[in-house]
Formats: structure tokens, C-alpha cells, sequence
């Protein structure tokens, strides 16, 4: 490990199996029992299943090419835990899970976070616009949601909820630790506190405390949010369509030191009932178990700039009336 160069393996293995197209190198980069998490919807199990992924992927979309715009990496113990943030550029002329071939070209942007072992990837997770990728390739939502999602299933999720109310947390730790205290000089921290305040206590008003006046976001739909008050209007929102949301970090790591600049990653999860209006219409009172994952730079002490990348189908799924969603076995 400690001969190890991680930025070397991230950028290589990048290159290798998407601009190079060398999948047979999979079983040497992944490890046999390797999973790979494509957002909250689907796993895939051990080399074998993302080298069938991967060449389903390059038959809709050939002259795929991958570039890579921003690595974060620590070592944690014997492991590293990476962030690769990255935009894929091709021209649909093969059949994908979205339909036909429709000969246009797209660029889609997508943050994927690893676990690395022994010079392998051991777990990762990938979350990409695919909201963006369906609008490009001109194809209609529910369209695409009825493809993906013939069928309603039985909530999954339903022993997370108590009559449609998220329980909050009790405290204000995270791994073990006081956020409050090592906010100052802790970059996990800063994010943890920022979380637990903002989104989970509804503090909304303490985004002046955590996010910079020229604080900037890029996410899925094109979604640019720019300032302070674009931000907190976006969280109220958020709040207005899922009054019971509960924020939950999954992971985060950094790099540096939040004084001086740093930049960090965190991996989370969005738990939540549907049961205010949305852009897609009235409530459905469906759950939602959304993943994502959201880098950000921070400088002295305050967030600047921050991407965020999660699946917009998934959310799409449980808010538009008419595609299909999960529902509870009580709805049913």
C-alpha cells in the first residue's frame, strides 16, 4: 500500500476500460467478489456482471469516451477511499434500456466513490444524470419509467417509516464523535454539523453559517444554484415536497484542512414520504429511498462549491402519478 499510487490507478483504470474499451481488464481491477452499487435501484455482483454491464453500455453508445474531472482520495486503514467525478460523452447508435437507438449525442456528468484494496476495487457506487441522459436521447420520462419499472413492487422500505413519520436523530454525534466540536478543524465534521442542522433540525437559516456568500452547486436537470438564497430555497422546497425528509451520511471523507482549503466527499441517503406537491403534481404519499453522493470545496471554513450527482428516474418514480412506484403493502 504504501508504494501504492492511487491517483495513477484511478486515472488508468479510468482510461483503460472506457476510452481504451480494454474490459477483459475487469477481473484485474475489480475483485472477484466485488459489488457495485448503481444508485439506490440496482447491484451488480463480482467482475463477471459489470464486464456484462460494461459492453451492454459500449454497444448503445461505441464511441464512448470518459473524462475524468476531479479525484478526491484518503487512506483509511487498508483501504482508500475515492471520488471520481467525471462526464461521459457519446453518440447513441445501439439499443439501451431507455429504447431504441436514436443516433444523438450526449454528455452526461456522474460522481463514482470506491473502496480500493490491495490494488482493487473492493465496493463502489455510482451515481450519474440519468434524468439528463433520457431527455438528451429524446426519449419522454414516464415513457422510459414504464420500461425501466413495468411492474409496482411491494415497498422495500416500509419498516423504515412509523406512520409516514422519519424519526430524527437524538444527538448531534456522527461516527462516534461531537460534530460541534471538531467543526473548526475537522472537514467531516463541517459537512456532519451542516447536515444535521440544515436539512435534519430544519436550522435552515444557518446557511449563512456553513455555505460561503458566492457558494455555487451543479446537480442533476441542469440544476445550477447560485448564492445563499437560491440554496435555501432549494432546501425548502425539498422540505415542502417531503415534510418528514431525514438527510443520513452514509460515509464522508477529505482532504486537507477545512481552514486552509480542502475538499471532501459524502455519500448519503434521503429517506422520506412524499406527501406535499411537487413539479410532477400532487402527493403520492409514496416513500423515497434515494442515494446520492455530493463533493465539496471548502475555504476558510465555509463551503464554496459543491456537485451533486443522484438518479432522477428514482425520484421520478415514486413523485410522477402515473409511473409506476413503490407503494405500501397498507396502500395496496
Amino acid at each position: 500500500m504504501n508504494d501504492f499510487d492511487v491517483e495513477s490507478f484511478l486515472r488508468d483504470s479510468g482510461e483503460a476500460l472506457w476510452n481504451q474499451k480494454m474490459f477483459g481488464s475487469i477481473p484485474d481491477l475489480y475483485a472477484p467478489q466485488a459489488l457495485i452499487h448503481v444508485g439506490a435501484e440496482e447491484s451488480l455482483h463480482g467482475s463477471q456482471q459489470l464486464l456484462d454491464r460494461a459492453v451492454q453500455c459500449l454497444a448503445a453508445f461505441p464511441d464512448l469516451r470518459v473524462v475524468l474531472d476531479d479525484m478526491i482520495h484518503v487512506r483509511r486503514d487498508a483501504a482508500y477511499l475515492t471520488s471520481v467525478r467525471w462526464t461521459a460523452v457519446g453518440r447513441n447508435t445501439g439499443p439501451s434500456a431507455y429504447g431504441a437507438a436514436t443516433g444523438r449525442r450526449v454528455v452526461v456528468t456522474g460522481i463514482a466513490n470506491a473502496r480500493i484494496e490491495r490494488g482493487r476495487y473492493i465496493e463502489q457506487w455510482i451515481e450519474l444524470g440519468d434524468g439528463d441522459l433520457v431527455r438528451q436521447l429524446g426519449f419522454d420520462e414516464r415513457s422510459v419509467l414504464q420500461r425501466l419499472w413495468p411492474k409496482a413492487a411491494v415497498d422495500e422500505f416500509g419498516e423504515i417509516f412509523s406512520q409516514g413519520t422519519v424519526e430524527r436523530p437524538a444527538d448531534r454525534s456522527h461516527g462516534g464523535r461531537s460534530t460541534e466540536t471538531n467543526a473548526q478543524s475537522d472537514g467531516g465534521a463541517l459537512i456532519s454539523t451542516c447536515v444535521d442542522t440544515i436539512w435534519n433540525r430544519r436550522q435552515i437559516g444557518e446557511v449563512e453559517r456553513f455555505f460561503a456568500s458566492r457558494y455555487r452547486e451543479r446537480g442533476p436537470g441542469n440544476r445550477a444554484l447560485f448564492g445563499r438564497e437560491e440554496l435555501q430555497t432549494d432546501i425548502v422546497s425539498l422540505i415542502g415536497t417531503f415534510p418528514d425528509v431525514q438527510l443520513h451520511i452514509d460515509d464522508v471523507f477529505w482532504n486537507g484542512d477545512q481552514r486552509s482549503g480542502c475538499r471532501s466527499s459524502m455519500r448519503w441517503t434521503l429517506l422520506g414520504t412524499n406527501t406535499g406537491p411537487s413539479v410532477y403534481g400532487p402527493p403520492t404519499n409514496a416513500s423515497l429511498r434515494l442515494s446520492g453522493i455530493t463533493n465539496y470545496r471548502i475555504e476558510d471554513g465555509q463551503i464554496v462549491e459543491g456537485w451533486t450527482a443522484y438518479s432522477e428516474l428514482s425520484l421520478a418514480r415514486r413523485l410522477a402519478p402515473t409511473a409506476p412506484r413503490v407503494q405500501s403493502e397498507e396502500a395496496e
